[in-house]
Order: C-alpha cells, then sequence, then structure tokens
C-alpha cells in the first residue's frame, strides 16, 4: 500500500494534542528545569528494562493523563521527565524522558520498543507510543521555554531502535539523531522482524513477509516495511534528520551487514551522518555520546543543528575506515561545522577536524539553495582549524 508522505511526515490519524488530557507534577528534583528561559530540548528514549523514576531521582517528573483514544486497558498514564543538564551557545538543555513500561505482565514488563503493539500475534500492529510521543511534542510546541527549532532525539538499545523508528520519519520535529547500537532493518541477525505484542510475555518473531500491518490509521502496510530504515534514507523523496550512531560489530541484536548496508544507502543518497564502530558487542559497543574514543558528539554537538538549517554533507573522508574490513573505526569521525549561512543564491560554512589534518568532499545541504550543490574538495591543515567552503 502507498502511504502519502508530505515532508518526511506521516498522517497522524486520531491523535493529536487531545492525547494527553492533563499534566500533573509528582515531584521536581534539583535538576529540574529554568521556569522560563528559551532551551535546547533533547528527547531520550530509554533502554529496555529501564525505568526512568529509578534513574532520574533530580529530575521533574510529570504523570499525563491520556485520552481514551490513547488508552489501552489499564494502560491509561503517561510518566514524563524533565531535567536541566547545562548550557550550550546560550541555550539551557533540556532532557525529556517520557517511560515507555505500560503496567505489568505478571513478572514481565510490557514494553512497545517506544513504537507499539498489536492486541495478540494475530492482530494489527498500533503505533501506540509513537502517536503519544507526537502529543509530547505537540504540548513542548506550545511552550515557551522551548527554543522552535533545536530538538534532538536520542536513546540506546532499545531506545535506539526507537529512535529511529519514531525519528527517521520525522525530520519536522528533530533536527538530529543520535542513536547509539540501533537496529537498521527488522530485529534479528535471521532477518526475522519482533513486535510487541499486549498478551504475550516474549515477544512474536515473524517472517518479513508475514509481519503483521500497522492499522490503516497509521498507514496500513507492513510492520517490517515500518522498520526497514536502509529502504526509507534509499528514497531520495524522503526528508531526513542527520544521523549520527555507534553500534559494535558483535551486537546480536541486529547483522552488523545492516550498518554496512546504511553506510552505502546514506552516501548513495547523499544523505549527512556520522557512524562510529568496534568489535564489542551490545554491553562493549561504542556509544555516540558516551565514554568511547569515537565520540560523535566531541564534534556534533546536540547544539550544532535546527530544523531546516542548512548544513554541510561530508563524504570521502580521508580519515575514514571501512566497516568491511576494519574491526573498529568511523565514518565522517571528529568532522565539524559553524556559522552556516544560506540564500537562494549563496551558501557558505566552515569545517573542521578535531583529529588531524585531512581532506573531505563537502556538498550542501539545504532547503533554502537552489543553486550547484555538487561537492567541493576541501582540504583541512591542521586539527581544530576551521576553513571556509561556499557555493556556487
Amino acid at each position: 500500500m502507498t502511504v502519502a508522505i508530505v515532508n518526511g511526515r506521516r498522517p497522524r490519524g486520531r491523535f493529536d494534542q487531545s492525547v494527553i488530557t492533563s499534566l500533573t507534577e509528582i515531584s521536581s528534583g534539583t535538576n529540574a528545569p529554568f521556569s522560563s528561559a528559551e532551551q535546547l530540548l533533547v528527547l531520550n528514549l530509554h533502554g529496555s528494562g529501564n525505568t526512568v523514576a529509578n534513574s532520574l531521582t533530580q529530575s521533574r517528573r510529570l504523570t499525563a493523563q491520556l485520552s481514551a483514544a490513547a488508552s489501552y486497558l489499564t494502560d491509561t498514564t503517561l510518566d514524563i521527565h524533565e531535567q536541566r543538564a547545562g548550557t550550550f551557545d546560550g541555550l539551557v538543555r533540556m532532557n525529556v524522558w517520557v517511560q515507555d513500561r505500560q503496567p505489568s505482565n505478571g513478572a514481565n514488563i510490557r514494553e512497545s520498543y517506544h513504537m507499539g503493539w498489536t492486541d495478540s500475534p494475530t492482530s494489527e500492529l498500533r503505533l501506540w507510543t509513537e502517536r503519544r510521543l507526537d502529543a509530547v511534542m505537540d504540548r513542548y510546541d506550545l511552550d515557551s521555554r522551548i527554543h522552535p527549532t533545536k530538538r534532538i532525539l536520542t536513546g540506546g538499545s532499545m531506545g535506539g531502535w526507537g529512535t529511529m523508528t519514531y525519528g527517521i520519519r520525522r525530520a519536522h520535529r528533530f533536527a538530529a539523531l543520535y542513536p547509539d547500537r540501533c537496529r537498521w532493518r527488522y530485529c534479528e541477525t535471521s532477518g526475522r522482524v519482533r513486535i510487541p505484542s499486549w498478551t504475550t510475555a516474549i515477544v512474536p518473531s515473524y517472517d518479513v513477509g508475514s509481519a503483521p500491518n500497522l492499522v490503516a490509521e497509521d498507514g496500513g502496510y507492513s510492520a517490517a516495511v515500518h522498520m526497514d530504515h536502509i529502504a526509507w534514507v534509499s528514497d531520495p523523496d524522503h526528508v531526513v534528520p542527520w544521523i549520527g550512531w555507534a553500534c559494535g560489530r558483535l551486537d546480536g541484536y541486529m547483522p552488523f551487514q545492516d550498518h554496512i548496508d546504511a553506510v552505502a544507502a546514506m552516501r548513495a543518497a547523499g544523505r549527512g551522518f556520522a557512524f562510529a564502530w568496534n568489535n564489542g558487542d551490545h554491553g562493549n559497543g561504542p556509544l555516540s555520546s558516551g565514554n568511547d574514543p569515537f565520540l560523535i558528539t566531541d564534534s556534533y554537538g546536540y547544539n550544532e543543528w535546527s530544523i531546516g538549517q542548512g548544513y554541510p554533507v561530508f563524504s570521502e573522508h580521508s580519515l575514514d575506515d571501512d566497516p568491511e574490513v576494519d574491526l573498529e573505526g568511523g565514518i565522517n569521525i571528529g568532522l565539524g561545522f559553524r556559522n552556516v549561512s544560506e540564500s537562494a543564491g549563496a551558501w557558505s560554512c566552515e569545517v573542521r577536524s578535531i583529529r588531524s589534518a585531512c581532506t573531505v568532499k563537502v556538498a550542501p545541504y539545504s532547503t533554502t539553495y537552489v543553486g550547484s550543490k555538487t561537492p567541493k574538495d576541501v582540504t583541512i591543515t591542521a586539527a581544530n582549524t576551521w576553513t571556509a567552503v561556499s557555493f556556487p
């Protein structure tokens, strides 16, 4: 089934701002956000089994009451946590966590992969959580504390999977995605698809061809299509945020070949990205913003990005490693930019490497500039040396 896409947006169906009928403050921690300031919003999607409430004792905790249309049996509320996390370029960073843990299923935990679930293994998939996250972001759109275009989405493990599934179609909501140990296609090393179901303790597994469809209001197409992000980024008509991701070769939750294929797809479509990997497993892989020698956030800070603003697309970087053969390495790692200027007839910025002298091709990503976007060779003469590049 073909689903109409406009600027990277899917139809929203029944879910809108009325999803959250009320917000109640449960606690206000020592690092609760300022009451008034223009803030950089970082939406964090947690990993499997995590409880936001246990790990964020200093945050402001809110409980959102869900409307009847967004509730499911006993699942009628949503936990939201806000936490101030320093100042960047004059913007206060506000971390936001949204709980993906439905009411207990006996001794087990119901989670939706930050996506949704089926009523049973043989029924259709409803994107319950994606639409609830839309409602949370709608609320922040109306919040005067929040910068209107400084929005980032990140998460690790299951949160990395959700960062891709939720964020890759929402360039209108997020300027950049930072998923750790994410899935680019399906779920397993065998290439099968796992879709959460409310009625089963173990998440059901399906052959790709027999995966459940989404409900009609969420698009009606196969859930396997919804999880095939490589196919999504391969289509040049799709608007995609910049993506900086990291994963170990031995992760086990997906074939590493998927990451190799994702690099090829991103390059072929001329998209902006950075990728870091090592030879670790799921617990020892690199993190895009953690304590690792290939820190993506070392040079690509959250505050660099703005929805609707252009940025340089890097390619053929002389310091790139090869994920086909190198046990650890990175692509477009250590590069950065500043001072983007764009108009219909001209585009410019400055670029640097924090690692060493290098060469790299640069092309403008811009919805404003309409001139030539043929990549230009740029020589960066030393580490931390800013080099100007301009088009046409």
